[in-house]
C-alpha cells in the first residue's frame, strides 16, 4: 500500500501546532500518543511523543539541540547509528499504524529531514509538505516570553529553521501557509492545504473555528516592526553584533510572507534562498556572533533542559 505523510515543517511557535491539530479533527492521524498540552499552548501539541523523543535522542548522538544555530553537515547523517533508523521505522508503523495517509509534526524534522527523508524514500511513503510562516518577530517574542531566549537568537533559529525547510523540501508537493490567514480564514487555508497537496481531506467540521482561538495568538507585528528591531539590534552596541548586517532576515521574511500569499515560487526565488543561506552561514560563522553565542550559551543549554524535562518528564539530555 502506498503511503502519504503530510509532514509540517516550520520554526518552533509559527503555527505549527494550529495547522497539526486541525489536520487532527479532520481525520489525518498525527499519532497515537502526544505530549500533553501546557500553559502556553493549551490546545496541545499534536506532537507524536515517541518520535519526537527519537528526534532528541538524535540530536543528543549529532552533539547538538534544539537552540543551536550552527548547520549539520549533510554527511552526517549518513553515520547515525542504524538503531535510530530501526526505531525511527517501527515509529511509523506502530504510531500510525497502517493509515494511508497520516501527519507528523515537530519543528525539530527542519533541521533533521535528512534522516527521515531516506526512511520516506526507502519505505515508498509520499512526502506532501506545509511550511508555516509567521512573523519572525513575533515568534522571536514569543520564545523569549516563553523560555527567556534573546530576541536576537530567536530571529536567528527562526532564519536556521525556515532555510533548512526550503531547502529540504524544493522537489516535493508543498504549500507555504500564512497564519494570520489560518486564525482569519480557517475553511480557506484548509482549502489551499486539499488543493496544493491534492490530498483528500474532508474540511468540513464544525468544531474547525472554535479549535483556532484568536485571542491565544500573544503577539501582533508587522514587517515594519521587524525592521526596527533587526536595526536596533544592530545599531546597539551591547549586543555585539554591531558590525553585522542583519537586513537579509527581514528581506527573508518579506520573501516567505510573499510566498504564504500566492505560493508562486520560481527560479529568482531560489536564487534568494541561496544567498539568503549564504548570508546565514556569514552571520553564525562571525567572530562577533560568536561572542553573544557563547554568552548565551549556558542560558541555551539550560532553558533546552528544562523545555524537555517540562514537555516530556523524561531525563533531561544535557548533564
Amino acid at each position: 500500500m502506498n503511503r502519504t505523510c503530510i509532514l509540517i515543517l516550520g520554526m518552533h511557535r509559527s503555527g505549527t501546532s494550529s495547522i497539526a491539530g486541525l489536520l487532527h479533527h479532520i481525520g489525518i492521524p498525527m499519532g497515537k500518543i502526544f505530549t500533553k498540552p501546557i500553559l502556553e499552548n493549551p490546545k496541545g501539541y499534536f506532537e507524536d511523543k515517541p518520535l519526537v523523543m527519537l528526534n532528541h535522542g538524535i540530536y543528543q548522538i549529532l552533539n547538538t539541540d534544539m537552540y543551536d544555530t550552527s548547520l549539520i553537515d549533510i554527511q552526517r547523517f549518513s553515520n547515525i547509528d542504524p538503531r535510530f533508523k530501526e526505531l525511527a521505522i517501527a515509529i511509523l508503523y506502530n504510531e500510525y499504524e497502517n493509515h494511508k495517509t497520516f501527519g507528523i509534526k515537530d519543528p525539530n524534522m527542519c533541521v533533521l529531514f535528512p534522516f527521515w527523508e531516506n526512511i520516506f524514500i526507502e519505505k515508498n511513503i509520499d512526502m506532501r509538505v506545509i511550511i508555516p510562516y509567521r512573523n519572525p518577530l513575533e515568534i522571536a517574542y514569543s520564545l523569549h516570553l516563553r523560555a527567556s531566549l534573546p530576541i536576537l537568537m530567536g530571529l536567528t533559529l527562526w532564519t536556521k529553521y525556515m532555510l533548512l525547510a526550503e531547502y529540504y523540501t524544493k522537489k516535493y508537493n508543498r504549500v507555504f501557509i500564512n497564519y494570520n490567514n489560518l486564525i482569519n480564514s480557517t475553511s480557506k487555508e484548509l482549502q489551499n492545504i486539499k488543493d496544493t497537496l491534492n490530498i483528500d481531506i474532508d474540511i468540513d467540521f464544525d468544531d474547525k473555528t472554535n479549535f483556532i482561538e484568536k485571542s491565544l495568538k500573544h503577539f501582533d507585528f508587522s514587517l515594519d516592526h521587524l525592521a526596527y528591531k533587526l536595526s536596533e539590534i544592530t545599531i546597539n552596541e551591547q549586543w555585539g553584533i554591531h558590525d553585522i548586517s542583519l537586513g537579509f532576515i527581514l528581506e527573508m521574511a518579506m520573501l516567505l510572507e510573499e510566498l504564504s500569499l500566492t505560493n508562486k515560487y520560481d527560479y529568482i526565488k531560489e536564487e534568494k534562498f541561496k544567498a539568503f543561506m549564504n548570508q546565514y552561514i556569514k552571520l553564525i560563522k562571525s567572530k562577533s556572533f560568536s561572542i553573544y553565542k557563547d554568552n548565551c550559551k549556558s542560558l541555551n543549554f539550560r532553558i533546552m533542559q528544562e523545555e524537555f524535562f517540562f514537555k516530556y518528564k523524561a531525563i533531561p539530555i544535557i548533564q
